[in-house]
């Protein structure tokens, strides 16, 4: 059975520097573009918008780390703290039936064959934000996001519960370690199901360290309480007194672990990472994926080292299907968002004939129409498959042709690709 993801499409309209835009997404989701595309846009929509509490908005609702999604999206460029009475908005959960102008996916063939009562439900969510206007596309009367779920058995309530997101971006700091090792609980979120020990054994793994143990205790400053990295050797150091990438590392990992469903955004994960620790930190992440079936997550990345590992990891894998890259392309005229989305079998052709993904958006990555002896091309259709890229003759990847030869596409077929230009 194929797996769902949490959240099947994102719509954003007004936010940021975003007028429009829809955004396609898989159970693991990786969005690339170039700077000023959106991606930090798009995974900051996520945040605000999966973290609902229906009604007015409220801006001290919290989310799975205790930081408060509204004050942190703001605090990260720049504008004050939020007091509740400068905010206008609200949030609603509703079901396609309750909606019938909300935007809705192609229908399959599979859809055209059931009536509208067969079908499974399609809830929503849907945030606007009306004041302040500081993060309005051109401080517009309002910003909207739209959380699209997929057709499911499941009702809304229970979609609800799934609705949480925890955001690892540059700007995360030691609030991860005060709210999960030490929070307000008589016991911690982060000691119960030995989510410590977890965390400590993927710290190891990756970064090749000796056993240790993770451990609270008092900082560097009167009162100051962080976590501590205990070896077996007998040396303690402090989370904070480690390098960046293993702190960032840390910090990613905790969320993770306490994050049993729902969404788990990271912009930037490559920041301060070695090569060498890549693979292994994204291992971490697709075997956490599959371990957790209601657990979706989207990066952020200008890293071609990261794609590279994902793709040696799934393509090692049989769930594969999970995986989705999607490109960003924003007009600066007119504020519209561009997306294109490609499969994991996509990634693996593009790295084998030794295109960069990272720049196939420096040109428009839909060509003028052009009709294939067997299919014409769909200038609708923007989620671009293996096979349909070995349909058109010729497909411009940033002024490089590659002239395709024509096959079946079945699994484990090979196809003939000649670059020129």
């Amino acid at each position: 059975m194929r797996r769902l993801p949490v959240i099947e499409r994102l719509e954003i309209r007004r936010f940021r520097g975003i007028e429009s835009g829809s955004i396609p997404l898989a159970p693991f989701t990786v969005l690339l573009g170039l700077n000023g595309s959106g991606k930090t846009a798009v995974l900051e929509a996520l945040y605000l918008a999966a973290n609902p509490r229906e009604g007015t908005l409220l801006v001290e609702e919290p989310d799975p780390i205790g930081r408060f999604p509204l004050r942190h999206v703001f605090q990260r460029h720049g504008y004050p703290n939020l007091e509740t009475r400068e905010l206008e908005g609200v949030l609603e959960l509703q079901t396609e039936s309750e909606d019938p102008q909300a935007p809705s996916a192609e229908p399959t063939a599979g859809d055209q064959e059931q009536t509208r009562e067969e079908k499974p439900p399609r809830h929503l969510v849907r945030m606007l934000l009306s004041r302040p206007r500081w993060l309005n596309y051109r401080s517009a009367d309002s910003a909207e996001i739209l959380l699209i779920a997929p057709r499911a058995e499941m009702t809304r309530s229970r979609w609800k519960q799934m609705l949480r997101a925890a955001l690892m971006d540059p700007e995360t700091g030691e609030e991860v370690e005060e709210s999960l090792w030490f929070g307000e609980e008589e016991t911690p979120v982060i000691w119960k199901g030995e989510r410590d020990r977890w965390v400590a054994d993927w710290l190891k793994e990756i970064y090749g360290l000796g056993p240790l143990r993770l451990s609270g205790g008092k900082g560097g400053r009167a009162g100051k309480t962080t976590v501590w990295a205990i070896f077996e050797h007998g040396a303690a150091i402090p989370i904070p007194g480690m390098g960046d990438g293993i702190q960032a590392a840390f910090r990613a990992l905790c969320m993770l672990a306490i994050l049993q469903e729902g969404l788990f955004l990271w912009d930037e994960p490559e920041a301060h990472q070695h090569a060498e620790a890549i693979p292994r930190l994204m291992k971490a992440l697709v075997d956490t994926l599959a371990e957790r079936d209601r657990l979706q997550i989207v990066l952020a990345t200008q890293s071609l080292e990261i794609l590279k590992a994902l793709r040696d990891i799934f393509m090692g894998r049989s769930d594969r299907e999970v995986f989705s890259m999607v490109f960003l392309r924003r007009d600066e005229r007119t504020g519209e968002l561009e997306s294109h989305s490609f499969s994991m079998e996509d990634l693996d052709l593009m790295l084998q004939t030794e295109q960069d993904p990272r720049v196939l958006i420096r040109e428009p990555l839909i060509p003028p129409p052009v009709r294939s002896p067997r299919k014409p091309w769909k200038n609708s259709h923007k989620s671009f498959t293996h096979a349909e890229l070995l349909r058109v003759t010729t497909y411009p990847f940033a002024g490089i042709v590659l002239n395709c030869s024509h096959g079946q596409t079945t699994a484990g077929n090979r196809f003939a690709v000649e670059a020129s230009g």
